[in-house]
């Protein structure tokens, strides 16, 4: 007998390796995930490197170890440091988001060439909200 509408697939439990795997091939490769992963470390590192300026220009201050010409130096390095985490985070954040982009732009084509090669009996057995909702999820 036809069944006019199918029970809706669900899985549960912990996401596989082979999907984290498919998507980062799908990012742009290994390589591509690698180096956001690096430079997302190499950000935080630099933030900590800032924070840890400011607490050491702070106990110079509160040890009473600054002249009048110090306090330049300090600023100097605290604003060389900021500046430097903020390119650092700009290109982190561009590079993710072009990634992150190009892994949802395959997916979806993958998704969308597989609906449109589908037989007519899916179409009928499946509505179409569902249909939708693998598109945005």
């Amino acid at each position: 007998m036809f069944q006019l509408v199918k029970a809706e697939d669900r899985s549960t439990g912990t996401v596989s390796f082979k999907i984290f795997k498919s998507y980062a091939q799908s990012a742009g490769g290994y390589i591509t995930v690698s180096f956001v992963i690096a430079i997302y470390v190499l950000s935080q590192a630099v933030r900590m490197l800032v924070d840890w300026w400011l607490s050491k220009w702070v106990d110079a201050e509160d040890l009473g170890e600054v002249a009048d010409y110090v306090p330049m130096f300090y600023a100097g390095i605290y604003i060389g440091l900021g500046a430097a985490f903020l390119v650092i985070l700009f290109v982190s954040r561009a590079i993710f988001y072009r990634s992150a982009l190009a892994a949802s732009t395959t997916i979806h084509n993958s998704v969308f060439e597989a609906v449109l090669g589908a037989k007519m009996s899916f179409f009928d057995t499946t509505p179409v909200g569902r249909l939708v909702n693998r598109f945005f999820v």
